[in-house]
């Protein structure tokens, strides 16, 4: 599921920047969730385009993140792109994810999340997670009754 989201944030990046998508996916990754402030759910560390062997400074970076988001577009898949510190931004609709998230939950049941490309390859392990977000922007869009 956040693979799909990745993909289709690579995308529109590989359209930008002339690089096949299959190159950017592994740029972007997930943000944590916080419970103080909205934060975008992907991000692209500029760095990561960078050629290894340039001495890029902080503002140059900056000013190439800034450049970037700038060629790129909402879509209906990415709903608000910014710049962060040498980053490009991504938050997702909310409405796509949360249909996406419960279909994969009601599809999965209690596999739900074992099947993720991002752990292949990884021993199983127990986890808890907290759905109160989820719950909230369900609420919010009318799509359960409580």
């Amino acid at each position: 599921m956040a693979c799909g989201f990745r993909r289709a944030i690579a995308c529109q990046l590989s359209r930008v920047l002339n690089l096949p998508p299959e190159n950017l996916i592994t740029s972007i990754s997930a943000v944590p969730i916080s419970q103080k402030e909205e934060v975008a759910d992907f991000q692209l560390s500029v760095d990561s385009l960078l050629e290894k062997d340039n001495d890029h400074s902080r503002p140059d970076i900056q000013v190439q993140a800034k450049r970037l988001a700038e060629k790129l577009r909402c879509d209906t898949v990415v709903s608000e792109i910014s710049t962060g510190q040498r980053t490009v931004n991504f938050k997702i609709n909310r409405e796509l994810l949360t249909k996406t998230v419960l279909q994969q939950v009601i599809e999965d049941g209690s596999k739900y999340g074992l099947k993720s490309e991002l752990f292949s390859g990884l021993p199983q392990k127990k986890i808890v997670v907290e759905f109160r977000f989820m719950y909230k922007l369900i609420k919010k869009q009318q799509m359960i009754k409580v």
